[in-house]
């Protein structure tokens, strides 16, 4: 398992405050066979200079540090997806970071049960809370909530021409695992010996106008996989 080449994709916009710590985590990983690839996507603060100062001390060979100009997340990731090396790869956003057994656990839980994403519970740094507590997968619990992170380790070989869907701007994750899931047949399971550092911003929205966009981006991410799994989706909003 040591000899595992995982892929670290690190996703930064205007992260300044945050990106040093995320990259020293990655860092201090116990599993050392890590091909990093940083993506700084146009920011317009410190961020660039802070990652090209810390990349300095990355102790592994494959480090990679991309720029381009403001594209979003998801068009970032998608970049990402293409640089992929690994046999194994997962994304880190910038304000998070991770447990120094984070990657090695994960990828234990993939190789010793033969399944093809790895996720885990999301604490929240500032106070030790779970903010998703990450459940045993059911593809029934599944299709009424998302409890896979954006930082699960996925297995690359189960990836093909997957990605990540830039015509929707909220639950880009939720598509992205049950793309994975219901079409690739991608399997995937829980891990409780680690945990992500997840930070919680208390951002001021539209509460009203977030609720409605996130309910269109939902009952649209299940209406492209309805030939799919047509009983369980019906099932999960009420029909």
């Amino acid at each position: 398992m040591s000899e595992t080449l995982v892929s670290v994709l690190v996703t930064c916009y205007n992260h300044e405050k945050y990106i040093e710590q995320c990259l020293r985590s990655i860092f201090n990983q116990t599993h050392k066979n890590i091909e990093l690839i940083v993506l700084n996507d146009g920011s317009t603060d410190n961020s660039g200079q802070v990652i090209k100062e810390t990349l300095k001390d990355s102790p592994y060979n494959k480090t990679h540090y991309f720029v381009h100009d403001n594209s979003g997340v998801v068009r970032t990731r998608n970049k990402g997806l293409h640089l992929i090396n690994g046999d194994f790869f997962l994304f880190v956003d910038s304000d998070d970071y991770l447990e120094e057994n984070y990657v090695s656990e994960l990828l234990y839980s993939l190789e010793n049960n033969d399944a093809d994403i790895a996720y885990c519970n999301l604490v929240n740094p500032e106070n030790g809370a779970v903010v998703v507590q990450a459940r045993e997968f059911d593809l029934n619990t599944f299709l009424v909530g998302n409890y896979i992170s954006s930082t699960s380790l996925v297995r690359t070989s189960v990836l093909g021409d997957v990605k990540y869907d830039d015509s929707i701007k909220q639950l880009e994750d939720y598509d992205f695992f049950l793309n994975l899931v219901l079409v690739r047949n991608a399997k995937p399971i829980a891990n409780h010996s680690t945990f992500l550092n997840y930070r919680v911003f208390d951002v001021s929205r539209s509460a009203r106008g977030d609720l409605l966009k996130f309910y269109e981006a939902y009952i649209y991410i299940l209406t492209k996989y309805q030939t799919i799994a047509s009983d369980e989706i019906e099932r999960a909003i009420g029909i």
